[in-house]
């Protein structure tokens, strides 16, 4: 887009308005890598309606074309939008072209087609002439403006005051000591009295001091301003508190003069004056790694211990120190061979003092306290104990004790700023003259912007100062964090594979817009100060400037402060980003009063993945000026979805102190994955009938959500004609002049087609998400598919088989990827999962999305290094193996108990000792550092924190205490919770503490989707071969039971009804049992998918199978009691009031067994577990505590009733047969008939009590099943 699209601001009527999308040039973005990314658009505006009387349409920058004429030339509205035309002119065109009966009236409605540079509705307006570009963007306007503010402020006019106007905030009346000194917002509540008429700026200033914050709040040292705890220090660059207390101080507080930006603007003082509580500040106890020992001290003495204390053991020539510039060994051996010198190994190049001569001067000679080379720069030891501090004056003057600054060589101007007389004063040798003129510049040539035309002799000098020195900015400090020259590669086939070259920002979720910054800016000081804040443009008809004014500024010179809310929001979800993976969000950020009228609002589209690390900066206005104190203002946030434009909920925020000119505010926003549903319990139905009643996500408060044409505080006022809605058909209107586009909509009233998501623009069925169209038209986001990542998913995630040699398998482990940056100056990037080990493997598969070097595994408290890469290359497989020579052992087993006892700060220098010692060993560790031992066996330590809390950032995926783990620290696409004992679930959402027995629980997990039975896992091979033997043989019991009891003698009597209706129950529960399995074995292969048939059987299998189990305890129950009745009745015994008991005793029996287990199909249900390797559906039953009481009271009157009748009736029948027989055989004692009919009867005694021990651990499991294990 070379021109810009003008927007309309419908709230305000305000006209000729521009997006500019805020780009921080100033932050680097490889500090940047954990850190939110700042989304800001500001919209600047004509809002001086007097000057808008006077912007007389001209047509000689434009030519006017009617819309017939466009439509007669197939001009489409897509055409029409790439050329810069007014956006509600687009949207015009639109309709035009899609009614059915066009009238002369839109016919005639006009469109200016502007000449290179000019644009507006009638092309009256262009950019200030002396732009250095030929096709400017908006974006490049103003860009420049404020890089000439800040570029002529420093360097021409140090105070801007002379030539521009102060901006005043004018909605309090205020009496200054000086009345030519208007009063800014900053200064109201500031603790000091500037309005002289009774304080007015300093009015109900004290409740600040008074109020509260929550406890998951951080409260801002003043203002009283209370912010998230997760914003606290969250980002270095951008505070969120109004005072900046929240955030170490900013380095860039000189700038501000020439930033736009909510970091500058929305500050309660200028950076200069501000003072950040020194406490709050970051103070490293122990440095980097590269930080020890390279003569530069970052901490203070800790117990007389720095970080340049104990090196004698250190190695001064390490991958840190290596060619950095800064000779760190007294011989410079570890800047020796460098890239670019003209010398080999252990030589320096060294210039001749008599006659410039280049040689390569040994080592040998190096640091022998004699001076070889012009400027000592084999001596260097000298000019460094002299000038310690001055890191730059390392160049020895010949036959003299000083040393100058390598800037003054060659540097014979009298008025440069650093001077001649000291270069006059360092004397002189003879050939430094004929050295000198050679190369004369009016500047030194060892300035920095002639390093690249330095010969080879002047970088010989020109490097004696020490790049980047420690004292300097750690901004720009080089080669600060992890670094893995040498580290090598394993496994070693790593190495023999071609590197693969790629976009490393298309790992990234924020893409950044990179703007080719302008030249020398050629607008004037005075211009570009005219509109103060704001941005002039040229106006065509009288050649004279006007201003767009920023939200927070206004007037013709936007020269006024405006009462505002400033905002900062982000966006969190609770389950995982993956879940919501093609959802895209519109929010609505409105500010309204308690009479539900919107005062102004602001849209965001968001995509939990694409947008997961963005803050968002943005400003509401009130309507009126100034704004109505009595009225009660609010934040409200209401959220829809895009993909079919339905209401998802809505949030509140508070504003507390009404009386302040700038409300700042910040908030984290959760969406839950449920929708807010409508509320019935509302007081006496108080939205009435043309309102819903709807509470806030966020609190208890409630509000009405009115139908179109309603509106009002209870949706009790129609609206007008001019007042209703007019957004496109296929689109929501959410209030007048508010409408939800669609997803491939766009503009006021969405009538526009985006265009940038053509056909098949993301591979492998990515999803296509366009740009928020006042950023870019032409750009797209690619959302992958599980597997994918790329700028347009074309690459293949990496998977990595672990194999296990000579070591446990363990049930699980934790892998931690390192990502060292190629520039080494960000900090190396962390990110721990966790995994199972699938049962009877010996290997497990990771699935990795990231980009890194390092892989480090860990389980039963130990690490080993199962992957390094010097250099990242992407491979989409690769298989490693650990043993225990790639374990990380603890520095303990190590060092000596000596060593052991040091600080940490003297112990650290020892690490190299260790590498050189085990030459076996990759890698160690300590409570801070984990340790790489490189080819050249030194040691390469990096900060690990062994503690971490997995809570995946607080986004409470996980339940009951899981860890929760994700594949990227601040923009996860995949969310993994390791689960504490009795718990399972892909979330450990599932207990079996409170679940029945249950076979899916304890099989499932050992069976294979997608395999067949062949290579089914050994428990599954085992349980279907016992299952299969169980059910032979009960069939056959079965079979011969049914068959034997047939027999119609056996009807005489009750008893053998019971018989005979106990063996055909006796074929469901062996029926049941192999069809539970078979479904079981079916359903988690895949083979079976119909859910509804998985459903009825995970309902009705378990249910039928206790059902009839619990049948056949009471009919063998049954038998002994009528056996025991015979033998008691005796002759008297009336088989046909057997028969007819027995018959009514099992119906009885089935309808009370049946009322007894009713409950169980109502607490079963089907769940879907879905894992790093498996997606699995499940059938549970949890129970309340109330019905798990029941069951288990149930359970045992099942099992221990029929168990009791059996022992009773077998004792009943022994006792009584015994006594018969002793009355007609009189020759054997009672006591010996007892014991005769015992061992005849004991089948009756033991058969019961073996069913009961079959059937207790199954009670056992229902007792006392606090904790079940698969």
């Amino acid at each position: 887009m070379n021109q810009p699209n003008l927007h309309n601001n419908s709230i305000f009527d305000w006209v000729d308005c521009l997006y500019y999308n805020v780009y921080d040039s100033i932050i680097d973005e490889r500090l940047r890598q954990s850190q939110p990314y700042q989304c800001e658009l500001i919209l600047y505006c004509m809002q001086d309606q007097n000057a808008l009387t006077r912007a007389i349409p001209s047509t000689r920058q434009g030519k006017p074309y009617t819309f017939y004429q466009l439509h007669r030339n197939n001009i489409t509205s897509e055409e029409l939008y790439s050329w810069s035309t007014f956006i509600d002119v687009v949207e015009d065109y639109e309709i035009y072209l899609n009614s059915k009966i066009k009238t002369s009236e839109t016919s005639q409605s006009v469109f200016y087609n502007c000449s290179l540079g000019w644009f507006g509705r009638t092309c009256q307006y262009t950019f200030i002439k002396g732009l250095s570009f030929v096709r400017p963007t908006f974006i490049d306007f103003v860009t420049q403006v404020f890089d000439v503010k800040r570029t002529a402020s420093e360097l021409l006019y140090p105070n801007p005051s002379d030539h521009t106007i102060y901006s005043c905030y004018t909605h309090i009346k205020c009496e200054r000591d000086l009345p030519e000194i208007c009063l800014d917002w900053r200064e109201i509540c500031d603790g000091k009295v500037d309005c002289v008429n009774g304080g007015q700026d300093e009015m109900f200033c004290a409740e600040l001091e008074i109020s509260d914050c929550a406890e998951n709040e951080y409260r801002c040292h003043y203002g009283g301003q209370c912010i998230p705890k997760e914003m606290f220090h969250d980002d270095e660059f951008n505070s969120d508190c109004l005072d900046g207390t929240d955030e170490p101080e900013p380095f860039f507080d000189s700038i501000c003069v020439g930033d736009p930006s909510f970091h500058c603007e929305e500050r309660s003082c200028r950076y200069s004056l501000c003072e950040v509580n020194s406490t709050e500040k970051t103070q490293i106890q122990v440095p980097p790694f590269s930080y020890l020992c390279d003569r530069f001290v970052d901490i203070d003495a800790i117990d007389n211990e720095t970080d340049e204390t104990h090196c004698e053991n250190w190695l001064c020539d390490n991958v840190y120190t290596r060619c950095d510039g800064v000779w760190n060994c007294l011989n410079g051996i570890d800047e020796s061979n460098c890239k670019g010198s003209p010398c080999p190994s252990y030589t320096h190049p060294c210039l001749l003092p008599a006659n410039n001569t280049m040689i390569c001067l040994p080592l040998s000679k190096v640091n022998d306290n004699h001076i070889d080379c012009r400027g000592a720069t084999d001596e260097r030891w000298f000019c460094q104990q002299l000038y310690p501090s001055y890191t730059t004056s390392r160049y020895k003057c010949w036959n003299d004790s000083k040393c100058i600054n390598t800037r003054h060589l060659c540097n014979l101007e009298p008025d440069h700023p650093y001077g001649r007389d000291q270069f006059i004063d360092c004397d002189l040798h003879e050939d430094d003259e004929q050295f000198c003129p050679t190369h004369y510049t009016p500047y030194s040539i060892c300035e920095p912007e002639y390093s690249d035309d330095r010969t080879i002799k002047e970088k010989i000098l020109c490097d004696l100062a020490e790049k980047y020195p420690r004292g300097s900015d750690r901004l720009y400090r080089e080669d600060l964090h992890l670094k893995l020259t040498y580290s090598g590669y394993y496994p070693t086939d790593l190495s023999d594979k071609k590197e693969i070259t790629f976009d490393m920002s298309q790992n990234s979720s924020i893409k950044l817009i990179q703007f080719n910054k302008p030249a020398l800016p050629e607008i004037d000081f005075e211009t570009a100060w005219f509109c103060n804040r704001g941005i002039p443009i040229m106006v065509s008809s009288q050649r004279y400037s006007m201003c767009l004014c920023p939200p927070s500024y206004y007037g013709n010179r936007c020269q006024y402060q405006n009462q505002r809310v400033s905002l900062t929001l982000q966006f969190h979800t609770i389950h995982s980003p993956f879940m919501w993976r093609t959802i895209v969000f519109q929010f609505f950020i409105m500010l309204v009063d308690e009479e539900n009228i919107i005062q102004s609002y602001e849209q965001i589209t968001y995509s939990p993945i694409r947008d997961c690390n963005i803050k968002y900066n943005i400003y509401l206005l009130f309507k009126d000026r100034p704004k109505n104190q009595s009225k009660t203002y609010n934040v409200r946030i209401d959220a829809y979805i895009m993909n079919n434009l339905t209401y998802h909920g809505s949030w509140y925020l508070s504003i507390p102190f009404p009386f302040l000119p700038v409300n700042r505010l910040a908030s984290i926003v959760t969406i839950p994955l449920r929708a807010q549903q409508i509320q019935n319990d509302c007081d006496e139905n108080i939205c009435g009938k043309h309102g819903r009643c709807i509470y806030y996500f966020s609190s208890n408060n409630f509000f009405c959500q009115c139908d179109t044409n309603w509106k009002g505080r209870w949706c009790h006022l129609k609206r007008h004609s001019d007042d209703k809605c007019r957004c496109s058909p296929n689109s929501l209107c959410i209030e007048p002049g508010i409408c939800l586009c669609p997803l491939n909509r766009f503009g006021s009233r969405c009538y526009l087609t985006r265009s940038s998501c053509k056909l098949n623009s993301c591979s492998n069925r990515g999803f296509c998400l366009s740009d928020d169209q006042r950023i870019s038209e032409s750009n797209f986001t690619c959302i992958c598919n599980e597997g994918y990542w790329g700028k347009e998913c074309e690459k293949i995630s990496t998977f990595v088989d672990i194999f296990f040699s000579n070591i446990p398998i363990p049930q699980a482990i934790y892998a931690h990827l390192i990502r060292a940056y190629e520039n080494n100056t960000a900090a190396h990037q962390r990110i721990t999962t966790f995994t199972k080990i699938p049962l009877d493997r010996n290997f497990v598969t990771l699935k990795i999305s990231s980009l890194f070097n390092i892989l480090f595994i860990e389980f039963d408290k130990a690490y080993y290094l199962a992957v390094i890469q010097e250099e990242i290359l992407f491979r989409n497989y690769i298989r490693t193996e650990i043993n225990p020579s790639r374990q990380c052992l603890s520095i303990d087993k190590l060092l000596n108990s000596l060593e052991l006892t040091l600080s940490i700060l003297h112990r650290v220098k020892y690490y190299h000792r260790i590498c050189q010692n085990h030459q076996q060993f990759s890698c160690f560790y300590d409570d801070i550092y984990m340790c790489l031992c490189n080819l050249e066996r030194q040691a390469n330590c990096f900060s690990f924190d062994h503690n971490m809390t997995y809570d995946c950032a607080g986004r409470f995926y996980c339940e009951n205490h899981a860890q929760c783990y994700q594949d990227h620290p601040t923009c996860p696409k995949q969310l993994l919770c390791a689960c504490p004992d009795c718990f399972y679930g892909a979330q450990c959402q599932f207990s079996t503490k409170d679940s029945s027995f249950s076979m899916d629980i304890i099989l499932a997990y050992h069976i294979r989707p997608h395999v067949s039975f062949a290579d089914q896992s050994f428990p599954v091979k085992v349980s279907l071969a016992i299952t299969s033997v169980i059910v032979c043989l009960g069939l056959i019991n079965g079979i011969c039971s049914v068959m034997t009891f047939a027999n119609k003698r056996f009807y005489q009597v009750g008893c053998g009804i019971y018989l005979i209706a106990n063996s055909i129950v006796s074929f469901f529960p062996i029926i049941m049992i192999a069809f539970k399995l078979t479904s079981l074995i079916l359903t988690q292969t895949f083979a079976i998918k119909n859910r509804t048939y998985i459903l009825i059987s995970c309902i009705l299998i378990d249910f039928l199978l206790d059902t009839t189990l619990n049948i056949g305890n009471w009919l063998n129950a049954c038998v002994a009691i009528e056996r025991a009745i015979n033998i008691c009745r005796g002759v008297k015994f009336n088989k046909n009031r057997s028969k007819k008991i027995a018959k009514w005793t099992i119906v009885i029996l089935i309808l009370f067994i049946i009322l007894t287990a009713l409950h169980k199909p109502f607490y079963r249900e089907l769940i879907n577990d879905e894992d790093q390797y498996d997606r699995r559906t499940l059938c549970v039953v949890t129970y309340s505590p109330w019905i798990k009481q029941y069951d288990i009271t149930i359970n045992i009157i099942h099992l221990f009733t029929p168990f009791i009748i059996n022992i009773i009736s077998a004792f009943v029948i022994i006792i009584i047969a015994a006594r018969k027989r002793s009355s007609a055989q009189t020759h054997l004692t009672r006591k010996q008939h007892l014991k005769k009919q015992l061992d005849e009867h004991k089948h009756l005694l033991i058969s019961p009590i073996i069913l009961v021990l079959l059937a207790l651990p199954r009670l056992i499991l229902v007792l006392f099943s606090g904790c079940m294990k698969s």
